[in-house]
């Protein structure tokens, strides 16, 4: 018996999506705002808290953009460019009233719901074949998972971009106090970190620290304070 290999479509050559997407710009835009606002209340999408001090007016017109921008692209086979476009304005934060830090995993996934909810509700009106439906329906969930994991690694570059900068304020503080920063962990006996003035008040450089190991702090304290310390 021989199978059918089915051949991935690439997101830069859909054959319905873009078609589809035409419709709703055309004929569907505003049924499509509204029924975007309704799941957005009805899943609760943590962005929304964003928008509390908007009127429904002022809240229309934003969904309304950023439904053409998505669309616009999508009718014209850009898919690809509509996914990188959306992620380059959310690194420079240029995101429309959200700051870049205000997007959390959660908001990704529902994004992803809300738009494939949308979409399906409205193929009904658009065709009735069954082949074409099942057709368009692969090119969305393409879109949107080639969507969701871009945005996804974008979420997890951008916290470590500030894991990062947090760790490096840190530092910079720490090596610029005056006083001395040792931590040690007491339950597994070993240096955890030193700063700088460690070594300059000590003596002792980084690396004599390290080798010294368990032993450093014996080293530095009276024997007869030993016992009191370690409790």
């Amino acid at each position: 018996m021989q199978t059918k290999t089915q051949q991935k479509t690439p997101l830069e050559n859909l054959s319905h999506l873009p078609a589809f997407a035409d419709y709703l710009l055309t004929h569907k835009l505003d049924g499509l705002v509204e029924v975007q606002m309704q799941i957005s209340r009805e899943i609760t999408l943590p962005l929304m808290r964003l928008f509390d001090n908007l009127s429904q007016e002022e809240l229309y017109e934003i969904t309304k953009q950023g439904l053409v921008e998505l669309l616009t692209f999508l009718a014209q086979n850009k898919a690809r460019q509509q996914i990188n476009f959306s992620l380059e304005q959310w690194k420079a934060n240029q995101l429309p009233l959200i700051n870049k830090e205000d997007i959390v995993a959660e908001d990704i996934t529902m994004i992803t719901y809300l738009r494939k909810k949308s979409f399906l509700y409205f193929i009904p009106d658009y065709c009735s074949e069954t082949e074409d439906i099942i057709e368009l329906i692969k090119e969305i969930d393409l879109f949107l998972v080639e969507s969701e994991t871009a945005a996804t690694n974008t979420y997890i570059s951008l916290l470590k971009d500030n894991i990062q900068e947090h760790s490096h304020f840190i530092e910079k503080i720490t090596n610029t106090s005056p006083g001395i920063i040792y931590v040690y962990d007491v339950l597994n006996n070993k240096e955890v970190y030193a700063n700088k003035a460690t070594t300059e008040f000590l003596g002792y450089s980084l690396s004599d620290i390290t080798a010294l190991g368990n032993s450093f702090v014996e080293t530095l304290i009276h024997p007869g304070d030993l016992a009191s310390l370690k409790q």
